[in-house]
């Protein structure tokens, strides 16, 4: 079918705005589940360049979203480890040394407290507690090194994250760490409980899939991903897990509601149980955070919503593109 010029334009401005803006927000709640208390404002540290003095001309858009690494959160407490998130990383840059360092910004100079050398284009760098350095501003930053050029410098510098190692306001951040359970082989965490029943959804996502094998005006209740997730997927689990599964009956924004064994979180729901954005982000089995998919429609009526790998909430899931799958249920506890 032929997109009208608005909605490319439209299309191609929300693309746009995925790269740059930060993650939506929202305090909506789902009708079974109380309002989470409001969350409190992380403020990072400010950039500084590699010298340590004047603000880096970031290839990355000076501020704008990184392209290359993220972070689930920007405030920290002293003694926590800390892990990075990374994609998008070619074969040439790994091949020419990439490297993801942590930066004391802090009093005006640099201090390289810890590097990791990616040796894969997605993947996690995971770094150890700050014990020594105690509270201030760091930066993760991520070079490639090449060449004759000096290392870890401004003309290899790729782009950077400014974090905040604060103990005071990294106990006022939501409460993220969910109980996790193992159920049907897979690990969830429990986003609710209610009269002896559990409201689940997978850690991570279990695969990638479209919304509806064609580009039409698509609502949940008739899409491919539910007749999956209530078909095939449901009868992967055993007689006996199925016997806990609650069939539970679900709204869908103004729409019809459906009666389901699983489904997906709408956006609503995903505000709500989530504290942040960050809580929200999840990864495949290789450690790289990716897209999934909920239930509510998107900004036309053949797209979805999705939570992006930021964390943040867009409605311009076009129905036939692949993006990851967070399944949900109600379970007998």
């Amino acid at each position: 079918m032929k997109i009208q010029t608005t909605k490319i334009a439209a299309l191609v401005l929300a693309l746009m705005l995925m790269l740059t803006l930060a993650a939506c927000g929202g305090n909506n709640t789902p009708a079974n589940s109380p309002a989470p208390s409001p969350s409190p404002t992380e403020t990072p540290g400010g950039t500084q360049s590699p010298t340590g003095t004047d603000t880096v001309d970031d290839k990355n858009g000076g501020g704008d979203t990184p392209q290359y690494i993220s972070l689930r959160r920007t405030v920290f407490a002293a003694g926590e480890g800390i892990t990075v998130f990374f994609t998008g990383i070619t074969e040439e840059m790994i091949d020419n040394y990439a490297s993801i360092v942590i930066a004391n910004v802090g009093a005006g100079h640099n201090e390289y407290l810890q590097r990791r050398y990616p040796k894969m284009e997605s993947g996690t760098a995971d770094f150890e507690a700050l014990r020594r350095s105690g509270e201030g501003d760091y930066e993760i930053r991520f070079y490639s090194i090449s060449g004759d050029l000096t290392p870890f410098s401004d003309e290899t510098f790729i782009e950077s994250i400014a974090f905040t190692v604060n103990n005071e306001a990294a106990a006022q951040l939501p409460r993220t760490d969910f109980d996790v359970i193992q159920f049907g082989g897979y690990d969830w965490l429990v986003l609710d409980e209610q009269d002896g029943k559990a409201l689940i959804i997978t850690e991570n996502v279990i695969e990638a899939r479209a919304f509806h094998d064609e580009e039409v005006d698509m609502k949940w209740e008739h899409c491919d991903l539910r007749a999956y997730l209530n078909g095939e997927f449901y009868n992967s689990f055993s007689s006996e897990e199925q016997g806990r599964i609650v069939e539970t009956t679900i709204t869908n924004d103004g729409e019809s509601d459906t009666t389901d064994n699983i489904f997906l979180l709408s956006v609503e729901e995903a505000e709500s149980y989530f504290p942040d954005s960050s809580a929200r982000m999840a990864s495949d089995n290789s450690g790289s955070a990716i897209s999934w998919w909920l239930r509510t429609r998107g900004a036309y009526g053949d797209m979805a919503s999705v939570v992006w790998m930021d964390g943040g909430i867009f409605a311009i899931g076009v129905v036939i593109q692949t993006h990851s799958v967070r399944p949900a249920m109600w379970i007998n506890q």
